[in-house]
């Protein structure tokens, strides 16, 4: 396993640690929220290729709103109301997101620095302590996830031991692209520069859901831009303010 610094970050030093070895997957993980930052695979033409986002530096992880790679706890998705119930008793949560509790809170263990207990060329293991009513959450909950290459797969397993009742929903939020991803990126660039404001605020919810689906997002992203473009030739600026 390769172990290697990341960059320096409000959270403490981040490091990178890659497991797995050519010509098979490459994985490499960083121990600031037990993030997937990249994995390495060789494509059908035989070139090796990273198919997942992720970005530059330890800063970027930790004030993006997208939580690319990153292992989601205590809770992900989001829990209405920054509450819920519990035998019998109303919790009340951190909210983070529009009065709701999205990913854990506004601290989610995507934040952290979590501690490697195990590791070999093909797996490694991160460990997360979460105290009692952290973001709100009832007990003191032990989170790990394991990251393993098997062959030609790629294994990312959860555990998680609380010593009191609570609810727990881990979850790795990783990106997948299957296109080259800096063409992906120079198209999101491209779209942004030549688009009017009223046709990127469409073409972003289009782009939101090409990233939920995740996979693909580069030929349906172009098909996006020649439709825009001949929309924005076709039309005039008294037809765009109309209606």
């Amino acid at each position: 396993m390769r172990v290697e610094p990341f960059g320096e970050s409000f959270a403490g030093s981040v490091r990178v640690l890659a497991i797995g070895s050519e010509p098979g997957p490459v994985l490499e993980v960083l121990d600031l929220g037990a993030t997937v930052h990249r994995l390495w695979v060789t494509c059908g033409d035989g070139v090796r290729r990273n198919v997942v986002l992720g970005h530059p530096g330890p800063e970027d992880y930790l004030t993006s709103p997208a939580y690319l790679g990153g292992t989601i706890g205590r809770y992900g998705n989001r829990i209405a109301g920054g509450r819920f119930e519990l035998d019998g008793r109303v919790v009340l949560l951190e909210a983070n997101d529009r009065g709701n509790t999205l990913h854990g809170g506004p601290e989610g263990f995507d934040k952290r620095l979590w501690e490697v207990v195990d590791q070999g060329d093909e797996h490694v293991v991160m460990r997360l302590v979460s105290p009692d009513l952290d973001q709100g959450f009832p007990g003191r909950l032990v989170a790990q996830v394991r990251f393993e290459i098997s062959g030609e797969r790629v294994l990312v397993l959860f555990r998680a031991a609380s010593d009191a009742p609570t609810v727990v929903c881990l979850t790795s939020h990783a990106y997948f692209n299957l296109d080259d991803a800096d063409d992906f990126y120079e198209a999101l660039i491209e779209a942004h520069r030549d688009l009017s404001t009223a046709q990127s605020h469409d073409l972003n919810a289009r782009l939101v859901l090409l990233l939920a689906n995740h996979i693909g997002a580069l030929p349906v992203l172009r098909e996006a831009l020649a439709a825009a473009r001949s929309n924005t030739l076709g039309s005039s600026p008294g037809a765009a303010d109309s209606g």
